[in-house]
């Protein structure tokens, strides 16, 4: 006989499953730890307690983002030199007019660093740890980020290293659109501060639940209503259901930081 996991096993385990198959039943998690279906219950209860699932009819789904990698500066420490030369190496290839991508690897930090600060280019990325320990630089910095880079803090904790930077967001608290100024005051009126992207987006996600919900239909009809969603006036834009379920086409808002304690609108994209 197999020995017995301890809970913080069982629940280890059962992060480990979502975190591949997103999704998972009771009955299935019971076979794999060797349990009743009865203690899988308790511990997908404990689990959403803490945030990482959401228990659904007969199990459980993933609603975070697991932290499968190494932690960041655990991972700055592995092969420094190896990731320092490569950095260094593609760093030497950027040539002026060139549009850079990158992503928020301890790599790509290396090249980040070791870029030309006087070249005439534009850089797209969403590492947030390299941007902060660069200098002065003369070409284009464009953040990808989304909810939290219009926290006026953040700017205070960089030294106004995001000053001229251009940043993502779902949503323009300024837009002069009658729908979004109208969200926008009865929102101030009720919590008595400007809504963030997370206020909108959940906003305009409950908008599509009340437009596709008929208590006459099943899960699998409202399933097909909701796939069938289009052109939903919102207010973070027009919203569209894929096939799959996920929203298509989302606006995006470009705010260049600097201009005040949450930057200025610049541009709206993909309305």
């Amino acid at each position: 006989m197999s020995k017995q996991l301890i809970p913080a096993q069982r629940r280890e385990q059962i992060q480990e499953y979502l975190s591949q198959h997103k999704v998972a039943s009771s009955s299935d998690l019971s076979m794999l730890l060797g349990v009743s279906e009865a203690t899988v219950r308790r511990d997908l209860e404990w689990l959403e307690n803490a945030g990482i699932l959401s228990r659904t009819h007969g199990g459980a789904i993933l609603t975070q983002q697991l932290q499968v990698e190494p932690a960041y500066a655990k991972r700055t420490q592995h092969q420094v030199n190896e990731k320092r030369a490569i950095g260094r190496l593609a760093a030497s290839l950027i040539q002026d007019g060139d549009i850079v991508f990158t992503n928020s690897g301890t790599t790509t930090t290396q090249l980040i660093q070791h870029i030309n600060p006087g070249l005439d280019i534009s850089l797209i990325t969403n590492n947030l740890a390299a941007v902060m320990e660069i200098g002065e630089i003369d070409y284009e910095l464009i953040l990808l980020g989304g909810d939290g880079w219009n926290d006026p803090s953040l700017d205070e904790q960089l030294i106004g290293r995001l000053a001229g930077a251009y940043y993502t967001r779902h949503f323009d608290p300024g837009d002069d659109e009658p729908r979004v100024a109208a969200f926008v005051a009865a929102y101030q009126q009720r919590h008595g501060g400007v809504p963030t992207d997370a206020a909108a987006l959940g906003y305009d996600a409950m908008r599509a639940v009340l437009t596709i919900y008929d208590p006459r239909l099943d899960g699998g009809q409202l399933h097909a209503r909701l796939l069938g969603l289009r052109d939903l006036p919102g207010v973070t834009g027009d919203l569209n259901i894929g096939p799959l379920g996920s929203a298509l086409r989302k606006p995006i808002v470009l705010v260049r930081a600097g201009a005040g304690p949450a930057g200025a609108f610049v541009a709206r994209l993909g309305g």
